[in-house]
């Protein structure tokens, strides 16, 4: 879904702005508000990536620490090093130590790889400031 925006957003706008700053640059006092249009229209873009980027680096920074199911407490623990311990619940089968990463596509996902070459995935979102991580069976691990 996110593809649909980027052609707009960082070929058409941009490209559009340009025409009208050069065009706005010959007449100035007559054409002063394309000339604004035009500074608008390539700030977009950069606006754009600026506030998806501090997304991501907020996910990044605080995705370590210990979460809870259900009341359960310190049910996956992701470390700074790239591991992680998974205990065993009734909600999936797998569990055990591994590696983790995060993968920002369209939505934000955590991947943990278990030693066994097994894995699972969540969808990482922010709820009331904290990070909230949702599989498939809609299990919800919310960070202490």
């Amino acid at each position: 879904m996110e593809v649909i925006w980027i052609i707009p957003l960082y070929f058409i706008f941009p490209s559009i702005g340009l025409y009208l700053i050069i065009n706005a640059t010959l007449k100035f006092k007559e054409r002063r508000n394309k000339f604004v249009l035009g500074l608008i229209l390539i700030s977009l873009s950069f606006l754009h990536s600026l506030l998806v980027e501090s997304k991501e680096a907020y996910i990044d920074n605080n995705i370590c620490g210990n979460y809870q199911l259900k009341g359960e407490n310190d049910v996956l623990i992701i470390k700074e090093n790239g591991t992680f311990e998974l205990k065993k619940t009734i909600e999936w089968s797998e569990s055990g130590n591994g590696n983790w990463q995060i993968f920002h596509i369209d939505s934000d996902k955590l991947y943990l790889n278990f030693e066994n070459n097994k894995s699972l995935d969540f969808d990482i979102s922010k709820v009331d400031d904290n990070l909230e991580l949702k599989n498939t069976s809609n299990a919800k691990l919310i960070k202490q």
